[in-house]
């Protein structure tokens, strides 16, 4: 019983610990590991690789490039197609250029004139 009593004196201070510690801003520290992307370096070795502009037409392409490895599509509405070529792919819009993006290839993977 005399625990008891002592226990209902100490119970306000109790809870007024408790509500302090929440009321505490907690810090806590965070670490973050880098992830290196290859594709976002690669114009950088792959030298000076000319590639269609936006707003080109296939025909003015198919005369600087020569004829496409793949042909995709045309797909969907507006009809989307794609032509990939060795070191590029380029994506038509109704027969006009709105995109091309160069292909990944490692580092290690081509041969400079200064290795031969």
């Amino acid at each position: 019983m005399k625990t008891t009593k002592r226990l209902i004196k100490l119970l306000p201070l109790i809870l007024l610990a408790t509500n302090l510690q929440a009321a505490t801003p907690q810090v806590s520290t965070s670490q973050a590991d880098i992830i290196v992307t290859p594709i976002a370096n690669q114009g950088s070795y792959l030298g000076s690789i000319s590639t269609p502009v936006t707003g080109e037409k296939q025909t003015v392409i198919r005369a600087r490039y020569g004829q496409p490895n793949a042909v995709s599509g045309p797909f969907g509405e507006p009809p989307i197609t794609r032509w990939n070529y060795t070191d590029f792919t380029v994506y038509f819009d109704t027969g006009v250029v709105i995109h091309s993006v160069l292909k990944y290839r490692s580092q290690h993977s081509i041969t400079k004139p200064s290795d031969k």
